[in-house]
């Protein structure tokens, strides 16, 4: 990785913006009337400690609201208690996801059940309802006002501060939200429940060994869960002095390992175990006659997640690896998986359009940040990815990185990419950010809205219509 997008996009803490008119021309869409919001770190140094991992960062909102051509920036650090405490006490007071604060064993366990792990929200959003939530792996979903983006409170499945993880990526379906907790100890569980007032619990399965996960699948008719073997012994998470992700391991001797649990029952109706990888995201699962299908970018190991340590990101002669879009096709009669590779390009951060095409087998179109080639040292252009003909098409410029492309449809919208990619860009020659609005059918680009200082580099954005 270059200096200069080491240290604009992972180096500093960025500074809070209230909220300012952009300049823009005329290529802004009118019919544009909503917020695009972004979640990701906004500060790497706490006090005189440097966190240690790129999904360490104190979470910190962007919010590039559209109204009639005009277009409103303000960010603002994800209030919690997280981040008050990193700004009140200019120390690291909660364990984040690979960096712990300064403490020994017995400050740990004591640090552990007096604040538990951080409630920096600093991954995904979701709008549940008529709520507006910012997502992340702890059980501590953080709600917040698209107005002002100050938070509200504070949803935790109803669960205690330690001892439990969530994906951040839940499903909606109409004004329900359903996501994934683990629940560790003596016996580990996968629940799938509702994010409602009790956090229903939908179904559990039960294992030795629990995996990292940051999402799960759910068809029309069922949930998938899929365990990598990058797996923890639960006791660890507790009496073992290192942060949340160094004490999980990568099992050479076992695979991946498949559930799939039918919503009506909430029972298992195929379990199969199949050769070892390693993922972050789903991109979408769909019934078929023969059972589930869901695909996935994948990696063949866990040592993206080495890639993604500070240390290494600053490294000028590193390069992180690309994941894989592959579909799994379960034949529940036959009891196999069938996996085919659905494309070449190197890609992570998938986006569909999920509010069409969620949970359907005619989806088409993938939209990702990927690799320009296998010595890339950062995700460096957007792909769109046609898997009907396994053609893509591309957008990169000299210097700049791309965040996730967000798909927002067209008024009226009939053909699957009728509509407007946005994804907020870090350009290093400029030493400045830029809002990016692509044409979805073309990749061509439509504007540039330039934002008033560089920009961190985050994780994922949502568009939500006024």
């Amino acid at each position: 990785m270059s200096r200069k997008l080491f240290e604009l996009g992972f180096d500093r803490n960025q500074p809070q913006t209230n909220r300012i008119a952009l300049k823009v021309d005329s290529q802004v869409p009118t019919w544009m009337s909503g917020s695009f919001i972004r979640n990701g770190p906004g500060m790497f140094y706490v006090g005189k400690q440097r966190l240690n991992h790129w999904f360490d960062g104190v979470g910190m909102l962007h919010k590039f609201e559209f109204d009639q051509g005009k277009v409103n920036y303000e960010s603002q650090l994800l209030d919690c208690s997280a981040a008050r405490a990193a700004t009140n006490e200019d120390r690291l007071t909660y364990s984040e996801f690979a960096t712990d604060p300064c403490w020994g064993l017995f400050g740990r366990m004591r640090s552990m059940f007096q604040h538990g792990p951080t409630d920096s929200a600093k991954v995904n959003l979701a709008k549940i309802g008529e709520q507006y939530f910012a997502l992340g792996e702890t059980t501590m979903q953080i709600e917040f006002d698209i107005d002002t983006l100050e938070s509200i409170g504070q949803y935790n499945f109803n669960q205690p501060k330690f001892g439990t993880s969530s994906t951040a990526h839940p499903h909606i379906v109409g004004q329900e939200a359903y996501n994934m907790i683990t629940k560790y100890g003596p016996v580990n569980h996968y629940q799938i429940r509702k994010m409602d007032k009790d956090a229903t619990k939908c179904a559990s399965v039960k294992t030795l060994f629990p995996s990292y996960m940051h999402s799960f699948g759910m068809s029309e008719r069922y949930y998938v869960i899929a365990e990598s073997p990058f797996t923890v012994q639960s006791l660890n998470l507790i009496a073992a002095n290192r942060p949340f992700i160094k004490n999980f391991k990568w099992n050479k001797k076992r695979g991946t390992r498949i559930w799939v649990i039918d919503q009506k029952s909430n029972q298992v109706v195929f379990k199969q175990e199949i050769q070892p990888f390693f993922f972050f995201h789903f991109v979408n699962t769909f019934d078929t006659e023969s059972g589930v299908t869901f695909d996935m970018v994948t990696y063949p190991d866990a040592e993206v997640i080495q890639s993604y340590y500070l240390e290494n990101l600053g490294n000028p002669d590193t390069s992180i690896p690309g994941g894989v879009l592959k579909r799994f096709d379960c034949n529940f009669s036959a009891g196999e998986v069938n996996i085919s590779q659905l494309s070449n390009v190197l890609m992570e951060l998938p986006h569909i359009d999920y509010d069409r095409y969620n949970a359907k087998s005619d989806y088409r179109y993938i939209y990702t940040l990927s690799l320009t080639n296998n010595n890339s040292s950062f995700y460096d252009q957007i792909a769109k990815i046609d898997i009907n003909t396994n053609k893509s098409i591309f957008w990169n410029q000299e210097g700049c990185f791309p965040g996730e492309p967000v798909f927002v449809p067209s008024p009226q919208s009939k053909a699957e990419d009728d509509g407007i990619l946005v994804t907020l860009v870090l350009d290093t020659t400029n030493e400045s950010s830029f809002l990016l609005l692509l044409d979805a059918s073309s990749m061509q680009e439509i504007t540039k809205i330039i934002a008033p200082d560089p920009i961190m580099i985050g994780f994922h954005g949502q568009y939500f219509k006024n």
